[in-house]
């Protein structure tokens, strides 16, 4: 550390006496021998250059991306980071030309990044999404930019060229592609721009049938006619594709916002009927509006009964339904009210779902159910966890558990690494105040295993 402390004065001092001549000289001639020090130095300093058009950052990206290169033209996933980071430097500079007031000259960024890293995914190696990233961050801002409300200019230019890098296919085969017609749709202005893309869009409907892809095109249709100012027909395009479960989310809000609950309700129930099977996921999801809009009309039987469907089956928000759950039931019933739901957790499918019942337990304190719980299903993992909960009160229970779970888990062990896991949890079993069982236990080990030697090594350390 010394050193490097020492290092790093001596070159505070030098570049205190160096005058400015001698420091540009040194830097040019260092940059026109090292490509990777020129397009780094560019990439830091181009924020500089605030009139620069779209093409020059084309040029520079290009650059960077053939310095990365190795000699069969492939980018491989160390050169990748150095792309990422020198290029991530140049969407830095396009959000500062934000703050400065320039956007134009921040769109020209944006797309030039967009254009140049869509083509270098197919010769790089972008598994730790250095290149990828940046094409969102640039993508990310565009979209920022044309929700800003920008100068007739500005909107007018964004618009046109999303139109035209979508007629062109710049972005074809990534969600980019569509991604370009979703941001004019935030452009339009009137019912002729609103046409042309509706054009496009329909054109990408009829060819592309993949179902992400066609409900996320109806979604920015959908948008793009209330944009143009045509409501009388986006709310037909939407009464017309419900099957989209964007739209039909549309509709739900849309409902609610009108305090039509009866609707809102009937476009969920629908939901959950057409997705139940295929799609449980979602229909989850339209048990959640469900849930919202029985909040809204304060009607508690439906509350409680959308809120426990959806604390049993779900995998999110698991604790905000148990929070509406605890919120309106009963007090006197909340006891047997627990009971049952742990039942109906317990029947919902094959298999013990521990941690979800845990969790039950653990937020009412029931320590002799969870106790009980564990029991039924030991596991080395559980028990050291709900060992915050229970060694207070079932210290010498849980290193009884301890015990054939660790002998089972040496049976398998066969290196050095697991054998330190299974004295690990020896040590446990002495935090829990188990001296003489876990000398036994060790004495067993011994006369099980005498020609492990790392086994043997490890017992040793157990103190």
């Amino acid at each position: 550390m010394a050193k490097k402390q020492n290092t790093e004065e001596t070159i505070d001092s030098l570049l205190e006496k160096i005058s400015n001549e001698d420091l540009k000289g040194f830097l040019k001639e260092q940059m026109d021998n090292n490509e990777l020090l020129k397009q780094t130095f560019l990439t830091n300093f181009a924020h500089l250059n605030s009139g620069q058009p779209q093409k020059i950052y084309n040029k520079q990206i290009k650059s960077v991306l053939n310095a990365a290169k190795d000699r069969g033209g492939f980018i491989n996933w160390s050169a990748a980071r150095f792309v990422g980071s020198a290029v991530g430097n140049i969407v830095n500079t396009a959000y500062k030309q934000v703050q400065d007031g320039n956007v134009k000259s921040a769109a020209f960024i944006c797309f030039a990044v967009m254009e140049e890293m869509v083509k270098a995914l197919q010769f790089a190696d972008d598994s730790g999404g250095d290149i990828g990233g940046n094409i969102d961050s640039a993508f990310s801002l565009l979209t920022d930019i044309s929700k800003s409300n920008p100068p007739e200019d500005i909107r007018s230019f964004l618009f046109d060229e999303c139109l035209k890098h979508f007629r062109d296919n710049s972005f074809e085969g990534w969600n980019w592609h569509l991604g370009m017609l979703g941001t004019a749709s935030t452009l339009v202005k009137n019912e002729g721009e609103a046409d042309k893309v509706i054009s496009l869009l329909d054109q990408f409907i009829v060819s592309d049938k993949k179902g992400y892809s066609l409900n996320e095109a109806q979604k920015i249709k959908y948008f793009t006619l209330r944009n143009g100012k045509d409501i009388k027909k986006a709310e037909d395009f939407l009464e017309e594709n419900l099957q989209n479960p964007m739209l039909r989310k549309i509709a739900i809000q849309d409902s609610i916002a009108s305090e039509n609950f009866k609707r809102a309700s009937q476009l969920s129930l629908e939901g959950i009927e057409i997705d139940a099977k295929s799609w449980p996921g979602r229909a989850l999801e339209w048990y959640d509006w469900l849930l919202q809009i029985s909040i809204l009309q304060n009607d508690k039987p439906e509350i409680i009964s959308h809120a426990r469907h959806l604390f049993i089956h779900s995998f999110y928000n698991r604790q905000e339904y148990y929070e509406v759950l605890k919120k309106y039931v009963p007090k006197k019933e909340w006891n047997s009210f627990v009971e049952n739901l742990v039942s109906d957790i317990r029947g919902k499918g094959p298999g013990l779902d521990f941690d979800h019942i845990a969790n039950v337990y653990i937020t009412e304190k029931l320590w002799d159910r969870l106790f009980g719980l564990l029991a039924e299903a030991p596991a080395l993992s559980r028990v050291e966890h709900m060992e915050q909960y229970l060694a207070e009160k079932y210290s010498a229970q849980l290193a009884e558990l301890y015990e054939p779970l660790i002998i089972e888990f040496l049976k398998e062990a066969r290196d050095r690494k697991d054998y330190r896991v299974g004295c690990r949890y020896l040590k446990r079993m002495l935090k829990l105040g188990a001296r003489e069982r876990v000398n036994k236990l060790i004495e067993k080990i011994r006369e099980t295993y005498p020609n492990r030697r790392a086994l043997q090594d490890e017992l040793r350390l157990v103190k």
